[in-house]
């Protein structure tokens, strides 16, 4: 929403002329004839309606104010911004590879059958190879996921609850050539899997390496300006806990290890960041038959080796043969050719396509002989004479140079040339399976698709749109001063996955008894393990660093787990006649469960709450409630190992509950 801007003053015509009659008395008390003819009042009237005009202009704040105030806090319009999707691509016969570069193109039709072209982002090798088959193998055995994979259902890669020893494996029909680096792409559900999410972890692990006294402000997220980054080139995006390892099977009893790095790239973050791992074998593969597949094929298989994971990776899409393709192209002539100077201030061009991708664009004269850069900026607030600067427009393809005062006038007959990337923003979010054609010379070689719809395609954000991100922003903290402060920052931590956080002042968690003035303790459940969820010791460390960077002085910060107290419950019930007793008690404890639920339980549903005793009163609540309860006859609850008792449990300031083994007798 827009910010809402005060009316200065409200006064109309009327009301003016009123309060003039008014004032008559106090200071032209000889003044008594106020009718309509008198030329005193004729003046008043005058007065009045330009008094109007200027109350009307006080009101106005123009287009310009609004974004220089914008500016002083950090906020500017957002360019057109390009869509961006998965090609994947398919080696037609009679081919046994093909080499595409990160400039080809493919082309399919929107809707309305206008053409949208996409490029791919990176470099990308196709072999006669498909991927055919998806299993997992946990401690039950091998899971065939095929089926689900293949109609596009999302699901958890690696099990519900991932433990270290799961196995993924990847089936294909034929053997990957040796030396060559092959491209699978990941795709997962969720905004924290996605491109602003990796920019995110990016600009957290430039600031942790900043020096002292660096700022902790957000840089804008703009399409383009980190296409291609990958956990090498970036020194980032590694996993703060899982370590995770591919092997591909050389004989049917023999698995051989891949190398990280130079044999595996893997840009997914170890499953939760939507990217492509690519593998390169350093010998041959073997044919088998595996899990729940009946064909012969040759597998790889990626193992969790180590660490814990905050939440279970839900796969939306894989693909082999995948790369991210963006739509954004150049124009068919470079450079474009924008005129000549006229040595004349504010001169203004236009460009031959619009909009455009505003992190590709490059501006240069042609002067003397000599090619000469201009740098974009968003004023001439700070501009010298002699700077090289020019603003742009990027939705309307306009270019403004500078007046000769507040930035560098165009010389007289030198020649304007810039290079970009076209887009179509909005218009190119094309469905799934609509990009079709290759626009290189290799299309007979390979056919392309997009198994997902190409999205974040948007036109140039509106000033009214920026104000209220910016008044959105105003809600959002800088530094962590409030306990509310600790519990945002904890939660949104880049690269971490938290369900629930609670900060407490003046308390040591392994003093919980005493006053700990000046510390704040920061409670961290994940969502995983399953039923007792615990953080990892990686994940406290990435919060802790996170907090600490954004702490006020004075304050220490710790962060830790909860402490789960096992609650079990005794109790005999009276069951309804004609109910199965044994599934009534099924039910009993399965509510029993729920209700203890660190994440979904408590009286409310969000979660048990932090702190908070077991009550007899709301166990046997519970009990009663259940479908096929007569009514309760007897109730016990033991916490941990103890003996059982008819109270309540304790539960300290950092404690859960977690279900253990309940005894439930129907009569």
């Amino acid at each position: 929403m827009p910010f809402l801007l005060p009316n200065l003053d409200d006064r109309a015509w009327a009301e003016l002329v009123d309060e003039g009659r008014a004032l008559v008395p106090v200071y032209a008390p000889e003044w008594t004839d106020q009718n309509v003819h008198d030329p005193g009042i004729t003046f008043v009237e005058l007065f009045a309606w330009l008094a109007e005009m200027d109350v009307y202009r006080v009101n106005r704040i123009t287009e310009r104010h609004r974004q220089k105030f914008l500016a002083l806090v950090g906020i500017w319009p957002e360019p057109p911004t390009p869509a961006r999707t998965v090609i994947s691509f398919v080696l037609k016969k009679g081919h046994d590879r093909v080499v595409l570069p990160a400039t080809a193109e493919v082309e399919g039709n929107d809707p309305f059958g206008q053409s949208a072209r996409f490029r791919i982002l990176e470099d990308l090798t196709v072999v006669a190879a498909e991927l055919s088959a998806v299993q997992l193998r946990d401690s039950d055995g091998f899971h065939d996921l095929t089926r689900r994979w293949k109609q596009g259902e999302p699901f958890n890669l690696l099990g519900e609850n991932p433990q270290p020893g799961i196995e993924l494996y990847l089936g294909l029909s034929a053997a990957l050539p040796p030396q060559v680096p092959v491209s699978f792409f990941f795709t997962f559900v969720g905004l924290q899997s996605g491109d602003k999410e990796r920019w995110r972890q990016i600009q957290e692990s430039v600031r942790q390496n900043a020096p002292p006294g660096a700022s902790n402000s957000p840089v804008p997220y703009e399409a383009g300006e980190w296409a291609g980054v990958t956990p090498a080139e970036s020194g980032v995006l590694s996993h703060h806990s899982v370590r995770t390892g591919w092997e591909y099977q050389s004989s049917k009893d023999d698995w051989q290890p891949l190398a990280i790095a130079d044999e595996v790239k893997d840009d997914t973050r170890a499953f939760t960041l939507s990217g492509r791992v690519l593998i390169s074998l350093p010998g041959r593969m073997c044919a088998s038959r595996l899990g729940h597949v009946a064909a012969e094929l040759f597998y790889l298989r990626c193992r969790f080796t180590d660490g814990a994971y905050d939440e279970a990776p839900t796969l939306a899409n894989l693909t082999i043969h995948g790369v991210a393709a963006e739509q954004a192209v150049p124009p068919d002539h470079l450079p474009d050719q924008l005129g000549v100077g006229a040595g004349t201030p504010r001169q203004q061009f236009s460009l031959s396509l619009k909009p455009i991708v505003q992190s590709s664009f490059r501006l240069y004269t042609v002067e003397d002989g000599q090619l000469r850069e201009w740098k974009r900026q968003r004023d001439f607030d700070a501009s010298a004479p002699d700077d090289c600067h020019f603003l742009l427009d990027p939705g309307l393809g306009q270019v403004t140079f500078g007046d000769g005062q507040k930035g560098r006038v165009v010389p007289v007959d030198a020649r304007v040339e810039a290079s970009y990337l076209t887009t179509r923003a909005e218009q190119g979010n094309v469905a799934a399976g609509t990009i079709a054609q290759g626009l290189w010379l290799d299309a007979k070689s390979v056919s392309a698709n997009n198994p997902l719809p190409a999205v974040g395609g948007a036109a140039a954000e509106t000033l009214a749109h920026a104000e209220g991100r910016a008044a959105e922003l105003m809600d959002r903290p800088t530094r962590a001063v409030t306990l509310a402060d600790y519990e945002w920052f904890a939660k949104t931590t880049p690269g971490t996955r938290v369900a629930r956080v609670a900060a407490m002042a003046n308390l040591h968690p392994a003093f919980p008894g005493l006053k700990a003035p000046g510390l704040i303790s920061v409670l961290v459940v994940p969502f995983l393990p399953a039923d007792r969820p615990v953080p990892s010791a990686g994940l406290l460390r990435m919060i802790a660093a996170y907090l600490n960077r954004r702490r006020i002085i004075g304050t220490r910060v710790e962060v830790f787990g909860p402490t789960y107290f096992e609650v079990t419950v005794h109790a005999k019930v009276q069951g309804l006649p004609g109910r199965n007793a044994a599934a009534l008690g099924q039910r009993i404890t399965a509510a029993l469960n729920l209700f203890f639920d660190p994440l979904r339980g408590g009286p409310d549903g969000n979660g048990w709450p932090f702190g908070r005793d077991v009550y007899r009163s709301e166990v046997s609540q519970i009990i009663s409630e259940t479908d096929g309860v007569d009514y309760v006859l007897a109730l016990e609850l033991i916490s941990g190992g103890g003996k059982p008792q008819c109270g309540n449990i304790f539960v300290g300031p950092t404690g859960l509950v977690a279900a253990n083994s309940h005894q439930i007798e129907v009569m």
